[in-house]
């Protein structure tokens, strides 16, 4: 294999990838709204507790977006829900990278840190294929793309 040739990425189709990410989202969201007391030490002040609490609506408010672009026909929202990810993993992965180079943390943070990088790499790659990717197949066949 030459060099200057690329390995085409193959890209999981988007229906799927947003019901994961859906039912991820709600999972976390279940988690933290209801068991972050057995998990944290006695002494972690209550702030921290409503900071995971206030994260977890979010993630709700995540996971109907996801469902909604899942669920959606029109292509411009669902290129818009993949950029919108994109962004948020890219500067998750970046806040992550600054807190383990300035800190210096383990190979879990450095790990999350890797995720958050890929997943923004998948959304990325994802909103910027063909028009074709986004639309769901009875749309596709009726127009025929």
């Amino acid at each position: 294999m030459l060099l200057h040739q690329s390995i085409p990425l193959r890209l999981p189709p988007l229906g799927p990838l947003l019901f994961i990410h859906t039912c991820l989202l709600l999972f976390i969201s279940v988690f933290l709204l209801v068991l972050p007391h057995g998990f944290l030490p006695p002494s972690t002040p209550h702030s921290t507790h409503l900071l995971l609490r206030l994260y977890a609506s979010t993630c709700v408010a995540l996971a109907y977006l996801c469902d909604a672009g899942r669920r959606s026909a029109d292509d411009c929202l669902r290129v818009s829900i993949c950029r919108t990810f994109g962004l948020m993993y890219g500067l998750h992965a970046l806040a992550l990278a600054r807190s383990n180079l300035t800190v210096g943390h383990g190979v879990k943070s450095w790990t999350a840190c890797f995720c958050a990088a890929g997943m923004a790499a998948v959304y990325w790659k994802l909103a910027g294929q063909r028009k074709k990717v986004f639309v769901l197949p009875r749309v596709r066949e009726r127009y025929d793309l």
